[in-house]
């Protein structure tokens, strides 16, 4: 799951949901590794570390973040969930079968 894809993902989830057309060199990112006391709860116990990825988008009206969690070695995602003006709006968890410690 390459930057480009989470970020073309993110702009498509705008899209659809919010109905905003949205140019992915409008989007600010950030990823980072996390090792488990840093992963959300959801995620400690089935997780020794993850990839996270976060995506953000403002105008003048709101701010919305998506915020992924990928597997370390494949990095498949595992879980995201998106915020709307720093409220959880939605969320998913991907295969059971990634929760492998």
């Amino acid at each position: 799951m390459s930057s480009s894809f989470k970020k073309e993902y993110f702009c498509d989830w705008l899209m659809i949901n919010e109905g905003l057309i949205v140019d992915e060199d409008c989007l600010k990112e950030s990823v980072d590794l996390l090792f488990q006391e840093e992963l959300p709860i959801d995620l400690k116990d089935k997780k020794q570390a993850a990839f996270y990825h976060q995506a953000s988008f403002q105008n003048n009206e709101h701010e919305w973040r998506m915020h992924v969690f990928l597997t370390e070695d494949t990095q498949e995602p595992l879980y995201f969930y998106v915020e709307k003006d720093r409220k959880r709006i939605e969320e998913k968890w991907f295969k059971e079968e990634d929760f492998h410690v």
